[in-house]
């Protein structure tokens, strides 16, 4: 089932460059130079022995999950590959064309080009965002690293929206190319931004644990807070060396409920940012 919901992607993709692209040339050399990306990719991997967790179709291109995520320069690597195979082939058709004086590679090129370059801007889920996030790594803690790479993401996300606009504004015309881009590379940085959140607090959590079975006790800190508040709030209040229960009040101070922090990721996880209303309103239907 899983992998017929990959195939129905890429045709979805494949549909998407025929309609908006209206070349059949740029899309099969698209979908060529896109096959050789990650292609370089997985040779790479397996020359380096890399475990591979997941892979994905996207409308972006293909997304690759790696399992060793403390090796930082085999990684950025890997991520670096896939780009530099697209420029070398583009470089090397140039070459030919050149020479030769032939026509028929220019449209190969310039996509390979395109990909090669494109593949480089660091949004997510795009290599160039997983190559900045382990470049900052070599300077800055992880969550800094990965904090940075995020903003980044989403200052040229805005970026692209301010270009729509102002296109829209001087010529009243919408590209809705530039459009779906902007939705994906929001959609991929919100969730990278939700991975992020959600492995900070578990580290967190695991250095409570820690601390709870060396010391056998933890300090725990009591919290109130209103009934309409947002989980991803709560997880800002976590303490590092304490535990954290949270006391939930309604508007005449009665107390609807509690829970501690462990419970709050977990519900995150599940619900996204709720509010602790709308979490007790779905648990009671």
């Amino acid at each position: 089932m899983y992998s017929d919901y990959r195939i129905l992607k890429f045709i979805l993709i494949i549909l998407y460059c025929v309609i908006f692209i209206k070349n059949i040339e740029y899309v099969l050399f698209s979908v060529l130079a896109i096959c050789i990306h990650e292609l370089a990719h997985i040779v790479f991997l397996k020359i380096s022995g890399v475990s591979i967790v997941n892979f994905k179709v996207s409308f972006l291109g293909f997304e690759i999950y790696l399992r060793e995520k403390k090796c930082i320069n085999r990684e950025l690597i890997v991520y670096f590959v896939g780009s530099l195979s697209n420029i070398l082939i583009g470089i090397l058709f140039l070459v030919i064309k050149n020479i030769f004086t032939v026509e028929i590679f220019d449209k190969f090129i310039i996509v390979n080009f395109v990909i090669g370059f494109v593949n480089l801007i660091p949004v997510f889920p795009l290599d160039g965002a997983i190559i900045l996030k382990n470049i900052l790594f070599r300077k800055f803690r992880l969550n800094t690293a990965v904090f940075i790479s995020i903003f980044v993401s989403v200052f040229l996300a805005i970026i692209i929206l301010i270009f729509i606009m102002s296109l829209f504004l001087k010529f009243s015309f919408i590209n809705i190319t530039y459009v779906v881009v902007f939705i994906f590379v929001i959609v991929s940085t919100y969730k990278e931004y939700r991975l992020f959140i959600s492995t900070f607090v578990v580290s967190k959590i695991d250095y409570k644990k820690y601390l709870f079975l060396k010391e056998k006790y933890l300090k725990t800190v009591l919290i109130s807070v209103t009934y309409d508040t947002e989980l991803l709030d709560l997880i800002r209040l976590y303490k590092f060396s304490r535990f954290s229960v949270f006391c939930f009040l309604d508007g005449e101070l009665k107390i609807i409920g509690m829970m501690n922090e462990f419970n709050v990721l977990e519900c995150y996880k599940k619900f996204g940012n709720i509010t602790i209303r709308k979490y007790y309103e779905k648990n009671l239907k």
